[in-house]
C-alpha cells in the first residue's frame, strides 16, 4: 500500500543488508589469516584478521558504505582479472600456440590412413582437416565474473602479493621460521691446500682409503646467511657427506626409542668423517651394542660456537618434537671465537660475537678493526673473559629452554691437541701446525681458565684421546673416524645413566 513503510526481513540488518552478507565479507580475509598462521606468517595473519573485523564492522555500522565498497572492489577485481587474463593469454600464445603453429608451418601434419581395419601408414593431412588454434582461442567469454568471484580474485591477489613480497625480501625456510637470503654462498667449507691434504691423508687417514673422497665431498658444503644464527648449512647430497634439512645424516638403528640431539661446531659435524662415523653416529652405535636404540640428530655446523648452537636448539624446540636429551660439545670454538673478537677489537662483553662467516666478511672486519693497544698478557686475559661470559650466557639460555620442555641437557668440554699428551707420533702434527710444548700448555691453561670462569662446570672430556696410541688429530681440534669413535663411546658411557631406556 502507498505510504506504508516496508517491514525488513527478520534476517536483515540496517539498510536491508542481511546477516549472511555481513558474514560473507569476512570469509576471504579470515581464510587468508588462517593460511598465514599455518605457514608462520604472523604479520600477514594480523593484517588479514584486522581486515575481516573491519569488513564486519563496516557491514554492521555503515551498510551503504559497505555496498559502495563492494562496488569498488568488484570494479578493481574486474580490472585485475582483465589484466591477469590478458597476461596469461599472451603467455599462453607465446609458450603454447606460437611454437605449435611454427612447427606446423614447417613440418607437415600427419595422420594414420586406415581402410577398414587395416592401416596404410602415415600420410599428410589436408589443410582443411587441421585444427584452427586461432578459432579455438579467439572466442571471448560470454560474461564477466560476478562480484563474489571478483572478491576472491582481489583477496587472492593481495595474499599472493604479500607472500611474494615476503619471499622477495629474503626468501623463506620451513626449517628456520625466519627470513633468509635465497642466494647460497660458500661459508667456511673444509678446503685443504693440496700440500696440506696430502699430508693429512698420509698422517691421520693412512688407514682410511675413502678419506680423499670424503674431504672432496666436505669441500662442497655451502651455507646461507641467517639473521639469528649468522649462517646455516645448505642441504648436500654426496657419497660420504649428506645434509638434510640443515642436519648431518647419522647412523640410526631400526626402530629407535630415544632421541638425542647433538650440537657443536665442525668437530661435532664431523669434518674428515663419513656420515655413519661421526661422534653422534658413534654414540648411536655404542648404544645399540648396549641394547639402547638411539636416534642421533646431528645439528653440528662448522665454526658454530655455543651461543649459535643454543639459538639453533631454541628454534628446533619450537619447530620439532622435543628430544629426550640434548648434548652440546664445546671448547675449541669458544677459544677461537674469543681470540678472533679480541684481535678485531670487539671487546664489549655485553655483545654476542660470531666468527666471520666468509673470507670477505673477515677482510671487512680486519679493515674496521681498531689499532690494538693491549699487551699479549692483556689480550689473552680479554680472550678468557670474553669467551667465558658468552659461553655462560649460551648455557644458561639452553638450560632454561630445556627445562621448559622437559629435556635432559648435557654440556661437554671437548678434547684437542692441547689437552692430549705429546707422544712420538704427534711430533709430525706439532711441526705441521707450528706448535710447541710451551704453546700447547699455554692454550690448555687459558682454556681451563675460560671453562672455570664461565661457572658452567661442563662434563670434561678433554682427556678422551689420551690413551690412543696412533694418530687421531689431523689439526689441533679435528680427528679422523678413530678419534670420533673413541670420543663417541666415552660420551655414551657418560650419558647412559641419564637415558630413560
Amino acid at each position: 500500500m502507498t505510504g506504508r513503510a516496508e517491514i525488513p526481513e527478520a534476517n536483515s540488518v540496517r539498510g536491508d543488508l542481511t546477516w549472511s552478507e555481513v558474514a560473507r565479507r569476512a570469509v576471504i580475509p579470515s581464510v587468508v589469516a588462517l593460511v598465514a598462521l599455518v605457514f608462520g606468517l604472523s604479520g600477514l595473519a594480523w593484517f588479514a584478521g584486522l581486515a575481516a573485523l573491519g569488513m564486519v564492522g563496516i557491514g554492521l555500522l555503515r551498510p551503504s558504505l559497505a555496498r559502495r565498497f563492494d562496488q569498488a572492489l568488484g570494479e578493481l577485481a574486474a580490472s585485475i582479472a582483465t589484466v591477469v587474463g590478458r597476461i596469461l593469454a599472451v603467455l599462453g600464445w607465446v609458450v603454447l600456440v606460437f611454437p605449435v603453429w611454427a612447427v606446423g608451418s614447417i613440418v607437415p601434419a600427419l595422420e594414420r590412413r586406415r581402410v577398414g581395419g587395416q592401416s596404410l601408414g602415415w600420410v599428410r593431412t589436408t589443410s582443411e582437416s587441421r585444427t584452427s588454434f586461432t578459432k579455438t582461442f579467439s572466442s571471448p567469454p560470454a560474461r564477466g565474473p560476478n562480484w563474489p568471484f571478483r572478491a576472491v580474485a582481489f583477496f587472492g591477489a593481495v595474499a599472493l602479493g604479500a607472500l611474494g613480497a615476503l619471499f622477495w625480501a629474503g626468501g623463506g625456510s620451513a626449517n628456520s621460521g625466519v627470513l633468509q637470503s635465497a642466494s647460497p654462498v660458500i661459508l667456511r667449507p673444509q678446503v685443504f691446500e693440496p700440500e696440506a691434504e696430502a699430508w693429512a691423508l698420509s698422517y691421520a687417514f693412512a688407514e682410511e682409503p675413502w678419506a680423499q673422497e670424503a674431504i672432496a665431498d666436505a669441500a662442497s658444503i655451502s651455507g646461507r646467511p641467517d639473521p639469528v644464527l649468522g649462517w646455516r648449512s645448505n642441504d648436500l647430497v654426496s657419497k660420504h657427506v649428506n645434509i638434510v634439512d640443515g642436519r648431518r645424516v647419522s647412523w640410526t638403528p631400526p626402530n629407535p626409542t630415544i632421541t638425542v640431539w647433538f650440537f657443536g661446531g665442525s668437530t661435532m659435524f664431523g669434518d674428515g668423517q663419513r656420515d655413519g662415523h661421526t661422534i653422534p653416529s658413534a654414540v648411536a652405535r655404542a648404544a645399540a651394542a648396549d641394547g639402547v636404540q638411539i636416534e642421533a640428530v646431528n645439528f653440528g655446523v662448522g665454526s658454530y660456537n655455543n651461543f649459535q648452537e643454543t639459538m639453533t636448539f631454541v628454534q628446533a624446540l619450537e619447530e620439532m618434537p622435543p628430544p629426550d636429551m640434548a648434548v652440546f660439545y664445546d671448547g675449541a670454538n669458544e677459544w677461537s671465537t674469543a681470540l678472533e673478537r679480541a684481535n678485531f677489537g670487539e671487546v664489549d662483553p655485553s655483545r654476542i660475537y660470531y666468527q666471520a662467516a666468509s673470507e670477505e666478511e673477515r677482510a671487512d672486519r680486519v679493515a674496521r678493526a681498531p689499532e690494538l693497544t693491549l699487551s699479549s698478557d692483556q689480550q689473552f686475559e680479554a680472550v678468557v673473559d670474553l669467551g667465558a661470559a658468552q659461553y655462560r650466557r649460551g648455557v644458561r639460555i639452553a638450560e632454561a629452554a630445556a627445562a621448559a620442555k622437559g629435556v635432559e641437557i648435557v654440556h661437554i668440554w671437548q678434547p684437542g691437541v692441547w689437552s692430549t699428551p705429546v707422544r712420538p707420533f704427534t711430533d709430525e702434527l706439532l711441526d705441521r701446525w707450528q706448535l710447541t710444548s710451551e704453546s700447547l700448555e699455554q692454550i690448555r691453561s687459558l682454556m681451563q681458565q675460560m671453562k672455570e670462569r664461565s661457572g658452567v662446570n661442563p662434563v670434561d672430556l678433554s682427556d678422551a684421546l689420551a690413551e690412543v696410541d696412533q694418530p687421531t688429530f689431523f689439526d689441533p681440534a679435528h680427528t679422523n673416524e678413530l678419534g670420533a669413535r673413541v670420543v663417541g663411546e666415552r660420551l655414551y658411557t657418560l650419558i647412559r645413566p641419564m637415558l630413560n631406556a
